[in-house]
């Protein structure tokens, strides 16, 4: 594309050239006198016989900036000077008048002289031009002979070769004369096909209209239309653009007798204007709406264009604010020097860099990543004047690729590293040079009951709460993970069992220090070293593991009795608005329990069945559990499922698990009409027997929504009533002994 715009470009310079070279030659070789003056009446150009024959002078270039009060007596150059001045003032030209004239130090000689004003290209005068003719030749007979020789065909040669459209026209607008050129352009053989004819006859009736209104206004104002660019239509034929320049043509009595014109054929630098337009406007609506930054810099790296994309990312509005600024002027000082070194490679090697990956960053704000290409920008001669480049965002794409690392590595619940990785890890390590390399295996000690008991929601912000402790006690250069389910393996290069266990035991006074009521933290753990090239690192792994078990062994009891304490703890604050305190119903179980003769172990189960008999509640929704008011049939639903989750719960404890068939059964009835298996008699446990009724009769003498409570008296009514349907007889019959008997003694 650029090389063809130079072919082009030379084209028309070239055809400018020849032009300048056709009127030197006419100006050279006609024999009149011919020469330009400027506003002040000084001469800017005159060509060789003006120079001779009228100055007296060989050059002509020794005229240029002279005036004719340096060349002719100063009566002569008076007149002259004012003719010109009237003819700049008036625009009206001076046609065939004779005077004398007389170069100082020659003879005198008669002319006619026809001057006229001279335009520029904006149709203001400039100046003027003139011709000098010798009268006394064309006395003598000779400036016939010249018209028929030299003159006429000095311009006829120029006519006929000049490259331009030249014509002219009557009043009426018809041609009277047409140059070679134009005939050619017309695709006319002769010009007696168009002499006497008009623009109507020859092009489209819009752009015969419009010449003809412009040919008139000349005619009628005698100002000239000069260089204006215009479209020539034809009925049958391409059209074409051409450069026009249009004056009127006088007569010898300076009356306007018609107009001249020329015409330049400008249709290959208009196509190429156009085609360049669509070019510029093809690069400007790419640079305006890609996404893409796309920037252009000069060899010291400073910006010469940038898009619109860039300017944003940049917090500009204008791109053009970026103009003559650096990366220095917006990124961080290390990425403008990495940018910058980077350009002056390429400006040096002419080697581009291609789809590389960087980080942009800056002061005060997020990086970004891109992925960027730099090329070196070169002039039309194959110089590096430059370099531009384009980069695009990919930092959603680089978060994206850096979560997916970051979860094939990490444990998605606690952010710890997973297994894979230390797997892999493992092997890296297991090195001479990383002894000794400790492993520390971890158990977290109640996940399965806490699940059972508040969900697995709260499972795992147990665990989360355990790997921050872990996270919090090792070291950096440790690496934490998560093993699988409640397990944690711990890997620590060059270090000694002893600086290990020093570890663990901040990890316990962090589990300690970090436990709540509701949910207390420990984590059974187990170290083992490889000191020794020639041991199995899998070996090591094991010993710990085997450790860890041991401690679990002994830990796992204290661990449970916490849990279990935490979970009472929670079942007591449900029920501490409740008449009767959690001692209390302990003692008037055992009071019952011994006169029934249960033994040592059934009466430490009915301590746990009294205060957990409801542990199913803790894994009910809040909602339903607070709800004030009677529950809908869904909500009693679900209340009856209490006993079976409380059951799951206490199977999945060894120190729960004696009475679990208990809180199944707690809320059976002795006639068989309770739930959730609909049991009775001694189908029922003696424990949930009693407990039963010891916990409904904490029900009777309590407030609900629904009711006031009962007094000590009407609660003992009830029991007596309700006796062998909803409650055990005999055991009913005690308790209503210890009941009365306290009526008694209050």
């Amino acid at each position: 594309m650029v090389e063809k715009a130079e072919t082009k470009g030379s084209m028309i310079g070239n055809t400018q050239e020849m032009d300048s070279l056709m009127v030197n030659a006419f100006m050279g070789h006609v024999p009149d006198g011919i020469y330009f003056k400027d506003l002040k009446s000084r001469y800017m150009r005159a060509n060789k016989a003006f120079a001779e024959k009228s100055c007296g002078i060989k050059n002509p270039d020794e005229v240029i900036g002279k005036t004719d009060f340096d060349l002719f007596p100063e009566e002569q150059a008076k007149q002259a000077y004012e003719d010109e001045q009237k003819i700049i003032k008036t625009g009206r030209p001076l046609l065939n008048v004779e005077r004398n004239e007389s170069a100082k130090g020659r003879k005198k000689r008669k002319v006619k002289v026809t001057k006229m004003p001279f335009y520029d290209k904006k149709g203001k005068i400039v100046g003027t031009f003139g011709i000098s003719r010798d009268i006394e030749v064309c006395k003598r007979g000779l400036l016939k002979q010249t018209l028929k020789g030299g003159e006429r065909t000095y311009f006829q040669t120029f006519m006929d070769n000049v490259p331009d459209s030249v014509y002219f026209k009557d009043k009426e607008s018809r041609f009277i004369f047409i140059n070679n050129a134009l005939l050619r352009n017309l695709n006319i053989k002769n010009d007696k096909e168009v002499i006497g004819k008009t623009d109507l006859d020859v092009f489209s009736d819009e752009h015969a209209k419009q010449a003809y209104e412009d040919e008139q206004k000349i005619i009628k104002t005698g100002r000239p239309m000069l260089n204006y660019e215009e479209k020539e239509t034809f009925k049958d034929k391409p059209d074409r653009w051409v450069s026009t320049s249009k004056f009127p043509w006088f007569d010898e009595n300076g009356e306007i007798i018609g107009i001249f014109g020329i015409s330049s054929d400008i249709t290959d630098r208009k196509n190429f204007e156009a085609n360049l337009e669509r070019q510029t406007s093809f690069f400007n609506t790419l640079m305006n709406n890609i996404p893409d930054s796309v920037y252009f810099k000069d060899t010291k790296s400073r910006f010469l264009l940038m898009n619109l994309a860039l300017a944003r990312v940049l917090g500009l509005k204008d791109p053009e604010e970026a103009l003559g600024k650096t990366d220095f002027d917006f990124f961080s000082e290390e990425h403008a020097r990495q940018a910058f070194d980077d350009e002056q490679k390429i400006v040096k090697t002419g080697k581009p860099i291609l789809n590389y990956e960087e980080k942009e960053t800056w002061e005060g704000r997020e990086p970004r990543w891109i992925t960027s290409t730099k090329m070196p920008f070169y002039d039309r001669r194959g110089n590096i004047i430059g370099t531009f480049g384009i980069s695009r965002d990919i930092t959603d794409r680089k978060k994206a690729e850096e979560k997916v690392e970051y979860l094939s590595f990490h444990d998605v619940l606690t952010g710890l590293y997973n297994r894979a990785y230390l797997e892999e890890e493992i092997k890296r390590l297991d090195t001479n040079r990383q002894l000794p390399l400790s492993l520390i295996m971890g158990d977290a000690n109640g996940l399965k009951l806490i699940n059972d008991v508040y969900g697995h929601e709260q499972g795992d912000v147990f665990l989360r709460k355990v790997a921050e402790i872990l996270k919090d006690a090792f070291r950096k250069e440790d690496l934490v993970s998560r093993w699988g389910g409640d397990e944690f393996i711990v890997l620590l290069p060059r270090t000694e069992v002893k600086e290990s266990q020093e570890i663990i035991k901040r990890v316990s006074r962090m589990c300690r220090e970090r436990s709540t009521p509701n949910m207390p933290i420990s984590i059974s753990l187990g170290v083992a070293a490889k000191k020794r090239p020639d041991e199995d690192i899998d070996d090591i792994l094991k010993q710990a593991e085997d450790m860890m078990y041991r401690k679990k062994f002994s830990e796992s009891k204290s661990a449970q009795e916490t849990l279990i304490e935490s979970f009472k703890s929670s079942i007591e604050k449900e029920s501490s608005e409740e008449g009767i305190s959690p001692e209390k119903k302990e003692s008037y179980a055992l009071s019952i329990a011994k006169k029934l003769k249960l033994s040592l172990t059934k009466l430490e189960e009915l301590k746990l069945l009294i205060n957990l008999h409801n542990i199913g509640k803790l894994a009910l929704v809040d909602e339903i559990m607070s709800k004030k008011g009677r529950l809908t049939k869904e909500e009693w639903k679900i209340i009856k499922e209490v006993p079976m989750i409380g059951y799951r719960i206490a199977e999945s404890s060894s120190q729960l698990k004696p009475i679990a068939e208990a809180i199944l059964s707690h809320h059976e009835w002795y006639d068989g009409n309770g739930y959730p298996r609909g049991i009775k008699g001694d189908e029922i446990p003696v424990l949930s027997r009693i407990s039963f009724l010891i916990n409904s009769y904490e029900a009777m003498i309590s407030d609900r929504p629904y009711r006031k409570r009962m007094t000590k008296k009407q609660a003992i009514e009830e029991i007596r009533k309700y006796s062998g349907k909803q409650f055990d007889p005999k055991i009913a019959n005690l308790f209503i002994n210890i009941l009365e008997r306290e009526l008694k003694e209050s």
